[in-house]
């Protein structure tokens, strides 16, 4: 507080941070308040900086405010540093969402759970901290600024910075991305689902592997182009793994799932399913009226390990511990079974049935020209064109065909040698109604193997062999 004179008094106030100074004039009214006093109240306390001379004035006339705080100084606070954020292109908490097809139609199987993306896409980008300005009191003095906090963009599995300062994130391969408990940023070839596959994690297509801790439901799919392991049931689903499938609680349905592995495919049973593989089905204890493909061969060898009813069709062997069941039910067991090869035979064949008549027509068209362009001594360029087209085709369909008998001979040879080594076999019993086909031979069984019994193709018939 500075006096100024015996008329005013001027009191000098500063704020807590010392970024604004006020004057409060006390005195009479209708006299003007010299500019020098308050210029000199305002010395005394030190106040240099940002002096407003419009409010000195307003405040020093003679109709100027008194006994009231009026600012007539102001400094510049310190503006804080912003702390560093993590903007990420990716759902870091998905959770399911029905998809809306054109016509407006929700469909809650489709949710859209899944992050996937691919190499090199980004993931993640970091806004750095900013330091801050700095202020100033009235008094001249620096006021610091409290920098930003700083975070950490946390590279986790699969993915890389994208630059020096680390503030980007990319994906190192394809797959699923996700944030972990720790705050890692991680793109992973196999993904989990902790649950059950239904409406809560709709349908699940993925590059990579899948790993399902619970069931999939019935009306679901699940496809993957690596391995697929499902830890429970799998019901009346759509399963396809472009690897190895594995389902440990076995398959139930009504007959109208479809279970698909490129690889091979272990299950511990199978009830009312279809199940095709491209190599060796494993079922580690029975087969209930199942479908069943393998493209090598099927076991079910442990456990009650029994086929019953339904059929199952194999290109090298079927093996089982018992076929049928004390009711005789109908049970169809195939081996030898090349579906594909059979079709490609069957093709060739057809061509090489009419390999007559396609080259009759072929010499026919050539004779034609010939003997006109003899009569009329040459053809006309677009005949004498067609005329040595046949001459290439009548070449080239001599080579068609002989290249098309190597490849019948060779499928001949294929499908000997597979009817040859295919085997169908049962350790403990095969019971009547059970039927066994071994490429064009097949055994009704009318009476009961207790002893089961292995069975091969041999001179165009079925017969048992000694293990």
């Amino acid at each position: 507080m500075a006096e100024a004179g015996s008329e005013f008094k001027i009191v000098v106030s500063l704020s807590m941070d010392a970024t604004e100074a006020t004057i409060t004039v006390k005195g009479p009214e209708g006299k003007a308040v010299p500019m020098e006093l308050m210029l000199d109240a305002l010395k005394k306390e030190s106040v240099t900086v940002g002096i407003m001379s419009d409010a000195l004035m307003k405040l020093g006339a003679p109709d100027g405010p008194r006994d009231e705080e009026i600012v007539v100084a102001k400094g510049k606070p310190a503006e804080h540093g912003e702390d560093a954020v993590i903007r990420y292109l990716f759902d870091i908490d998905p959770r399911p969402r029905a998809s809306v097809d054109k016509k407006g139609r929700a469909n809650f199987k489709e949710t859209g759970i899944l992050q996937v993306v691919e190499k090199g896409e980004l993931l993640a980008v970091k806004r750095p901290p900013t330091p801050g300005k700095p202020g100033i009191t009235v008094s001249g003095k620096r006021i610091s600024p409290k920098p930003g906090k700083d975070v950490f963009l946390k590279q986790g599995e699969g993915t890389v910075y994208a630059d020096r300062e680390r503030n980007k994130l990319i994906a190192a391969v394809n797959g699923c991305a996700s944030l972990t408990p720790s705050q890692d940023v991680k793109v992973s070839n196999l993904y989990v689902v902790k649950s059950d596959v239904d409406y809560d994690t709709g349908n699940i297509r993925f590059d990579g592997h899948v790993r399902i801790e619970g069931d999939v439901r019935s009306g679901f799919e699940v496809e993957a182009t690596g391995d697929i392991e499902v830890k429970g049931v799998v019901e009346d689903a759509k399963i396809l793994a472009g690897g190895n499938l594995m389902i440990r609680g076995g398959a139930v349905g009504t007959g109208k799932g479809d279970i698909r592995a490129v690889g091979d495919l272990h299950v511990r049973f199978v009830e009312n399913q279809k199940l095709v593989a491209d190599g060796d089905i494993h079922v580690a204890e029975e087969i209930i009226h199942g479908d069943i493909t393998s493209g090598r061969g099927i076991r079910v060898r442990h456990g009650k390990g029994a086929i019953i009813g339904g059929v199952v069709r194999a290109r090298e062997r079927v093996e089982a511990r018992v076929f049928g069941n004390i009711h005789y039910k109908k049970t169809e067991i195939i081996a030898a079974y090349a579906p594909g090869m059979d079709e490609w035979a069957g093709d060739i064949q057809k061509a090489l049935k009419n390999k007559d008549i396609i080259k009759d027509r072929v010499q026919a068209a050539i004779t034609n020209l010939v003997q006109n362009k003899y009569r009329m001594g040459e053809l006309e360029l677009e005949q004498e064109a067609a005329l040595q087209h046949l001459y290439m085709v009548s070449k080239d369909l001599d080579s068609i065909l002989k290249e098309l008998e190597e490849n019948r001979s060779h499928i001949d040879e294929m499908r000997e040698k597979l009817t040859k080594h295919a085997i169908v076999g049962a350790i403990n019993t095969i019971y009547p109604g059970v039927r066994i086909t071994i490429d064009d031979a097949k055994m009704q069984v009318d009476n009961e193997f207790e002893n089961g019994g292995m069975f091969r193709y041999k001179g165009g018939k079925i017969q048992k062999v000694k293990a």
